[in-house]
């Protein structure tokens, strides 16, 4: 997914991305802002709706933003 194709401001690699949580909070806040709850799955720019499982969709939107912090 490439959400920074726009970003928010000018574009700094001077943080390297360590997964604190205040990391963390600022990615969810751009996801939120970016693609609000409700949003079309269909809006996004990756393909996940052949990812969904179950359920009867009429038209998948985001609910929320998560994170998986921890790998199987």
């Amino acid at each position: 997914m490439c959400l920074l194709d726009s970003p928010p401001g000018p574009l700094s690699f001077d943080e390297r991305f360590n997964g604190n949580l205040l990391q963390l909070f600022r990615m969810v806040q751009y996801l939120n802002r970016t693609f609000p709850p409700g949003t079309p799955l269909e809006d996004l720019d990756i393909d996940i709706i052949g990812g969904l499982s179950g359920g009867n969709f009429r038209r998948p939107v985001v609910e929320l933003w998560a994170f998986r912090l921890l790998e199987n």
